[in-house]
């Protein structure tokens, strides 16, 4: 420990030495480095445009990126308020860049994701919204951004008294995932997935997660985006 405090006391004079440039350096190197968490594997995704997309084409930018569906009325809507917040902040960034990724590819088609991208007011140049085949989705989420993600078809309302007790005797289940927020289900399928969004640096190297609803974490987010963009 004393000889960590005098190797960091003796870098500290030469660097104020140097000047205010290399203080700055040192003290991003020493005090505000980011956890440094899993390789995000390529993929190959849509965009809204029907343009192919994939991981490539994000290389040497620092970008956010969140799941989503057009028909939730849960955490999606906050989660891409959020998201347009952070477009805002961070318009001055060129090499800024989000992604939200739709678990409903079968119903979010190109066109209600660009009219989803429209409703608010997305950046298209710099913010894509992402489809593609159900389980390179599913795929993507779990083994990828090591978020949580699951569907199913639900039981659909019916008239029958047979299915009416069907239904009290086995009713429906939600799937819940501790610690995360879960997307809103309609009518005939149940969407669950995390609302948290990820962080990841120019190398394509996940240095984050933070709750889309706490305004602790979304605080903490953006200043790891202003250190990753500045470094």
């Amino acid at each position: 420990m004393a000889r960590r405090m005098i190797l960091v006391l003796t870098l500290g004079v030469l660097v104020g030495l140097a000047g205010a440039p290399a203080w700055r350096w040192l003290e991003r190197s020493l005090f505000e480095s980011l956890p440094v968490y899993s390789q995000l594997p390529d993929f190959a995704l849509v965009d809204a445009s029907g343009r192919a997309f994939a991981r490539e084409r994000l290389k040497g930018k620092v970008w956010v990126a969140d799941f989503i569906y057009t028909r939730c009325e849960d955490t999606c809507p906050l989660q891409t308020s959020e998201m347009r917040r952070l477009q805002r902040a961070f318009a001055a960034h060129e090499d800024f860049r989000q992604i939200s990724i739709t678990t409903d590819p079968k119903h979010d088609e190109g066109a209600l994701l660009s009219a989803y991208a429209r409703k608010f007011g997305a950046d298209r140049a710099r913010w894509f919204f992402l489809t593609g085949k159900e389980k390179e989705i599913k795929d993507l989420a779990l083994k990828g951004f090591r978020l949580s993600y699951a569907t199913r078809q639900a039981m659909l309302p019916s008239d029958t008294a047979y299915e009416r007790a069907f239904r009290v005797l086995l009713p429906s289940a939600h799937a819940h995932h501790p610690g995360h927020e879960d997307g809103a289900d309609k009518p005939g399928i149940q969407i669950s997935h995390s609302s948290r969004f990820v962080l990841i640096d120019r190398n394509f190297t996940i240095r984050g997660y933070y709750h889309s609803n706490d305004a602790e974490s979304l605080e903490k987010l953006r200043k790891d985006l202003r250190f990753l963009l500045n470094s």
